[in-house]
């Protein structure tokens, strides 16, 4: 049993790869139903999310509270289904969104432009201009979607990933394989501990989604930690009354056996002399 979530671009084979991964390992396969069950769960439009995932975001966009709001329902959607054990998800910013859960393992599939161009011209039936078009046109919105989102300047960066496999030099099954074989290897082996540790991270975004849906409590500045059951909200929370609101809240969340806050004093403003 693991877990895997796989960065897929267009004409890499991307969601080929997740799919043998997830024979071989005999788990379930997640691709864009996850949006769906972010939509439902939270009670947002699912237009909405897919425009979040999709689309680049305008100028003014860049700067939207909102589009963050939303991503932090699908990241909670997510992790609540990969904390039920093994699985793969593929997806454009997936691994992204998970980077900082240990336990799943971050894989990218690439391929040079070359190779992709001919596979989309072969699947879509484009000529050689229009594929390169799209896949400029994709990779220009993942490139503004990674930095206006989760602030990455590049999301190819090799170093956001465990492992990287070129479509163009191994066969589908052949990258499944050593996809396999990483996902064997510790700390991403099936273990106890490793899926008590995916569990505390669904919760802490479960949480973290439901303080997101009252719009009020400013949750985007809100730290949410999560361990067997004992959530820790940090960060500014502005009076007492927001911040029993905080804790009433995550109270609320199934699973949630505890509730502790730790808000840090505002950074005093200096008074300004007059001259």
């Amino acid at each position: 049993m693991a877990v895997v979530a796989i960065a897929r671009e267009i004409g890499t084979a991307g969601t080929q790869v997740g799919l043998a991964v997830a024979r071989a390992l005999g788990c379930a396969f997640v691709d864009r139903e996850i949006i769906v069950e972010a939509a439902r769960r939270y009670e947002v439009a699912a237009e909405r999310l897919v425009d979040l995932d999709e689309r680049a975001p305008s100028f003014w966009q860049r700067f939207d509270r909102e589009r963050r709001r939303l991503l932090v329902f699908i990241r909670a959607a997510l992790l609540d289904r990969l904390a039920s054990g093994a699985c793969v998800v593929t997806g454009r910013l997936a691994p992204l969104l998970l980077r900082d859960v240990a336990p799943v393992l971050l894989v990218r599939v690439t391929a040079p432009l070359d190779v992709r161009v001919r596979r989309v011209m072969a699947e879509t039936r484009a000529d050689e201009a229009a594929a390169r078009a799209q896949i400029a046109a994709y990779e220009r919105e993942l490139a503004a979607q990674a930095r206006s989102l989760l602030e990455l300047e590049d999301w190819r960066d090799p170093t956001h990933y465990a492992l990287v496999v070129n479509t163009a030099r191994l066969s589908v099954e052949e990258c499944a394989g050593l996809i396999v074989r990483a996902a064997d290897a510790e700390p991403h082996r099936a273990s106890p501990a490793m899926l008590a540790r995916l569990r505390d991270h669904a919760l802490a975004a479960a949480v973290h989604a439901a303080l997101g849906r009252e719009r009020t409590l400013g949750a985007l500045t809100i730290e949410v930690a999560a361990e067997n059951g004992r959530v820790t909200l940090g960060g500014a929370v502005i009076g007492p009354a927001y911040a029993e609101r905080a804790r009433a809240i995550a109270a609320g969340v199934p699973g949630v056996r505890e509730v502790v806050c730790r808000s840090a004093e505002p950074v005093p403003i200096p008074p300004v002399e007059r001259v």
